[in-house]
């Protein structure tokens, strides 16, 4: 196990902690001292899971995630100040599902979605 700790100053912190091997875990997260969030974590081999987190001061988002092989989840989102929002979903191979979501702060929508190799749906 490795950890590693940060105070700043004007509130920021930094933390870093890793487990080893079988049961791989690495995590880092950062807060500035604006209200910035910044946080990272990856789980592991077998049951492989990485996630990643922004928090802006403004009230902006952005958050991914993946969740692994056989049960294949991708997910994106972005959700800005002004009210503009972003996703984007892919579940994977023998289910495939493919999703993006835009939203505008003017109220312009953007949507598509696809399901599998024989069932097209636009």
């Amino acid at each position: 196990m490795r950890s590693f700790l940060y105070y700043g100053a004007s509130g920021t912190i930094a933390h870093f902690l890793y487990y080893g091997a079988s049961g791989t875990i690495a995590y880092f997260l950062y807060r500035g001292a604006s209200g910035t969030i910044v946080r990272f974590l990856y789980r592991g081999a077998s049951g492989t899971i990485a996630y990643f987190l922004y928090y802006g001061a403004s009230g902006t988002i952005a958050h991914f995630l993946y969740y692994g092989a056989s049960g294949t989840i991708a997910h994106f989102l972005y959700y800005g100040a002004s009210g503009t929002i972003a996703h984007f979903l892919y579940r994977g191979a023998s289910g495939t599902i493919a999703h993006f979501l835009y939203y505008g702060a003017s109220g312009t929508i953007a949507y598509f979605l696809y399901y599998g190799a024989s069932s097209a749906i636009d």
